[in-house]
Parts: C-alpha cells; structure tokens; sequence
C-alpha cells in the first residue's frame, strides 16, 4: 500500500482520511486512480488548481476535496493491474493474453 494513495472510510464508505504514498499505511484500501465525479466535483478541479494546489498526483486533489464535500469509496473485487509504466503495462497484457484471445490493445 505504500505505493499507492490510501484510504481511510467509515461504516458507509465515506472517504474520511486519504494519504498519497505513505510510509505507514492507515489501512490497504488503495487508490486505483478510477473517480467518477459530478459536474460540480469537476469544478471543483478547477477550483483546485486555481488555488495553486499540488497538480502532481490525484491523490492530493482527493485530499483537498474530501474536506470540502462527502466522498466516497468503492471497494472493487478481483484483480487489478497498476500500468504506471511500459514494463507493467506489458506484463498486464501478457497475463490478460494468457486468459482471454487476443491483447488489450487490439480490443475495440
């Protein structure tokens, strides 16, 4: 989890702590970089930036915006691939090859 953004929820999945990259991880709900946000949550990207606030890793503006409006988590089942880079994307693709006809890429 020390990879990733982490997660802290309560009992209805509200996002009530969030931690980019930390050293002690709170919890090992991490971060999939996978939002939906309403038109006003989009705005609020603007707003974000605007403010000079960090643009480097979306785990920030989560930081930000959870203090200002109710966020909330999902906890997905099965497994998921971090494709932050070539090598890993490579090796998701090898492994979804293996399982399924045909690459990621070639799929429509």
């Amino acid at each position: 989890a020390r990879s990733y953004g982490v997660a802290k929820v309560d009992e209805e999945m509200r996002i009530i702590g969030f931690v980019e990259k930390p050293e002690n991880p709170p919890s090992t709900l991490v971060s999939t970089a996978c939002y939906m946000l309403s038109p006003e949550g989009v705005k609020s990207i603007l707003t974000y930036l605007d403010k000079g606030e960090n643009p480097d890793a979306i785990g920030f503006f989560v930081k930000w915006l959870i203090k200002r409006e109710r966020v909330f988590g999902f906890v997905f089942s099965g497994r998921w691939f971090d494709i932050g880079s070539l090598e890993s994307l490579k090796e998701a693709d090898l492994i979804y090859t293996k399982n399924k006809k045909g690459k990621i890429c070639n799929e429509r």
